[in-house]
């Protein structure tokens, strides 16, 4: 089963997209500059991913078709499904419902190519398609099947995502308590997993699943939390919006209309920027209840007028899609035009009833039923009216929250039937009703003040960390550069030695040369004395030309082993890099080290080379030390290209071995068991960090002494590692 790297979720949630997206497209030009057609692949997989996930669904669609053609020319079926889910995901997110997609397909693909990890995605996003059409109860049924899926995965992009995906459909779905459920565990795998993108987002899924239950501080605080992150990744997509519209919801609410227009008019900014305009238009209808709240009627039916016109344009199901017809409706009864209104209520009662809203119903219902009870509509009719309110209660006890609106209609309407001991009753409800929504009012006001006090806390310790880490970078950079200093130092000085020697021997016959040619001459190159020293001079000249070769071959060697002007990924031949580290080394290899070369062929490995010779360099030196005082010292060095994907690099000396005790630590900072001045203890923690980001192993262990094995993958690839 092949899953992301954790790695890579967090280079996708956890900075912003236009860093990810620069790194990801440099992969893709390097692919197709060395003309490797899987890593192509591979990179625009990636790509589609985070488009896909940062809300960018046209350039994600492109980068996905192209994989899944790139795909089908490579003959890599699994890459294709997966294409496949993220092209499919495209077209979801876009909100065309002309748009058909089959993620039951999409799930049968993934499953016959050993991508079953990804089934839990396609399958809630499935439920969300049934709901999209009014199929709640298969809705239901697959959403349930997709959090069933999400438990047997270990992906903490799947978890996360299914989560906060089925807390989404159990709010559609009138199940407000499993949602929150839901979302507060995408919260904390989020969290845990070091992802604060996806953590924001999850955030403002608890945020809004809390304010239909009217747990006002709750949800306050959980859409604060979720802005500051936002904040700090510099997002402004469409669960930005969608927190901007739940604060403004909350100041509803609490009956503060003026604070809550400017988050309203926000989040209809970032919905329309997004391309969603079903949200923009629920976004719309939002700032509409606030106009007709402040006795602006005109304002907000202008604002009722545009959300109706965006809601019927994309035929949409939208559990608000009918509100817009309603509140224009009972505005216009109010100013008497009562043919209009109960044509526009008749409208919104037939989309209510398509949707399957029970909010929608209830707002039609106990409007018509005030519309049947007034003494100006020439069809009034009390047992219409009656019964419309009846039939509106039945959908109001479907609502998390009770409908304030309705009762006090129904009230109204009773008075006028004379039912004064109904109405009494009904009266002493509302009542409650605003007891409970005015101490609901001081405590979300408490809880701003409270989660805004909590927030600065939370920023100050934040500024302290990153002070902190600061700090900590920078000494880390300096102990780095210790490490290097040292191993320069060591290179040198075998550089130095490997380098004396031709250069000695090469200075050193210059002056013989020059008095054997001056001989020669002088008996113009006859006799028993010239063919001697046209012997000597040809030695003189072979060893010259001996010596400057060597100083050639290991000035090569330093140029190969530095690649100081390689820093990015190249395809590269390891055993060229491994052979140069040898050379620069050969001074303390040629104390008696019996070296062993088993450099099977491999095939060119994308990696930093300077930094995977730096690794060769450090095994390698500590294998020679390791042999010091041993009587008969070997080293070998061997190579082995593995059918998965990967090639092997295996170092091993003759040594005394590595203590069980020591192994545990071998790679951690700062341990050495060298003696005092001879050791760092920084060259295998940071050979272990080079290596871990190629996407590889470093391991040790003992066979007759101490034996290192690298691994790493042909072709590095942010999204594929070997587990």
């Amino acid at each position: 089963m092949r899953t992301l790297r954790t790695g890579f979720y967090q280079e996708i949630f956890g900075r912003p997209l236009a860093t990810t997206q620069a790194d990801i497209r440099k992969r893709i030009d390097d692919a197709v500059e060395h003309g490797d057609a899987v890593a192509h692949l591979r990179a625009l997989l990636d790509l589609a991913f985070a488009e896909l996930h940062m809300g960018s669904m046209s350039a994600a669609r492109t980068a996905a078709s192209s994989a899944a053609s790139l795909a089908v020319t490579c003959r890599r079926d699994a890459d294709a499904a997966e294409a496949a889910l993220w092209f499919s995901m495209c077209q979801h997110f876009s909100n065309d419902m002309t748009i058909a997609t089959s993620f039951g397909d999409v799930r049968a693909a993934l499953v016959a190519h050993g991508l079953a990890n990804y089934v839990p995605v396609a399958s809630v996003l499935e439920a969300r398609e049934a709901l999209r059409k009014g199929l709640n109860q298969n809705a239901a049924e697959l959403v349930r099947s997709a959090i069933a899926a999400m438990r047997t995965v270990d992906d903490p992009y799947v978890h996360a995502f299914v989560a906060r995906t089925a807390a989404l459909l159990h709010l559609s779905l009138g199940r407000a308590d499993e949602a929150v459920v839901m979302a507060e565990e995408s919260v904390d795998v989020a969290s845990l997993s070091a992802m604060p993108m996806q953590e924001a987002r999850s955030l403002t899924t608890l945020g809004t699943a809390c304010l239909t239950l009217q747990q006002t501080g709750k949800s306050l605080t959980a859409f604060l939390r979720a802005l500051d992150i936002y904040s700090e990744l510099r997002s402004e997509d469409w669960y930005v919006a969608s927190t901007y519209r739940g604060l403004a919801e909350l100041h509803l609410a609490s009956l503060d209309y003026e604070s809550a227009v400017p988050y309203a008019e926000r989040s209809l900014e970032l919905f329309r920027a997004c391309g969603d305009m079903e949200e923009a238009a629920a976004a719309l209808l939002t700032l509409g209840t606030a106009a007709q709240a402040m006795g602006n009627e005109q304002r907000a039916l202008d604002l009722y007028s545009e959300a109706e016109s965006l809601f019927s344009t994309h035929t949409s199901r939208h559990r608000m899609a009918s509100i817009p017809l309603s509140r224009t409706a009972e505005i216009q009864l109010r100013r008497g035009h009562v043919d209009m209104a109960r044509t526009l209520l008749e409208q919104a009662l037939e989309r209510a009833e398509r949707n399957t809203s029970a909010i929608g119903m209830v707002h039609a219902l106990s409007a018509l039923g005030t519309l049947y009870s007034s003494d100006g509509f020439s069809n009034a009719n009390p047992e219409t009216a009656d019964a419309l309110f009846a039939r509106a209660a039945t959908y109001d006890v479907q609502l998390e929250s009770p409908s304030i609106d309705l009762r006090e209609a129904r009230i109204a309407f009773l008075k006028r039937q004379h039912r004064y001991a109904e109405a009494l009753a009904l009266t002493e409800e509302v009542q409650q009703l605003h007891a409970i929504h005015r101490n609901e009012t001081l405590q979300r006001r408490i809880a701003q003040v409270e989660a805004m006090k909590h927030v600065e806390e939370a920023r100050h310790v934040a500024d302290i960390e990153r002070q902190r880490n600061a700090e900590l970078r920078a000494a880390q950079a300096k102990l780095v550069e210790s490490e290097k200093m040292a191993s320069l130092g060591q290179l040198t000085a075998g550089i130095a030695h490997e380098i004396n020697n031709p250069v000695t021997f090469i200075a050193s016959s210059i002056e013989p040369l020059r008095r054997d040619i001056e001989e020669y001459e002088a008996i113009r190159g006859e006799g028993p004395l010239a063919e001697e020293l046209r012997t000597e001079i040809a030695a003189l000249l072979a060893g010259i030309e001996n010596g400057a070769r060597r100083t050639a071959e290991i000035v090569r060697s330093l140029r190969i082993f530095s690649r100081l002007d390689e820093g990015a990924m190249k395809n590269v031949d390891l055993i060229e890099g491994i052979q140069s580290t040898l050379t620069i080394l050969r001074s303390r290899l040629s104390s008696g080290v019996n070296l062993q070369l088993d450099l099977q062929p491999l095939p060119l490995v994308e990696c930093r080379p300077g930094e995977i010779n730096q690794v060769f360099m450090n095994v390698i030196s500590n294998a020679i030390d390791a042999v010091e005082h041993v009587t008969s010292p070997a080293i070998s060095v061997s190579t082995m290209a593995l059918p998965q994907g990967c090639v092997t690099i295996r170092i091993a000396d003759n040594g005394p071995g590595i203590p069980e005790h020591v192994r545990e630590r071998l790679f951690e900072p700062f341990f050495t068991t060298k003696d005092v001045g001879k050791g760092t203890g920084l060259g295998l923690s940071i050979s272990y960090g080079i290596i871990d980001r190629h996407h590889g192993r470093i391991e040790a262990s003992n066979n007759n002494g101490a034996v290192f094995t690298i691994q790493l993958p042909i072709v590095h690839s942010a999204s594929t590692r070997t587990h």
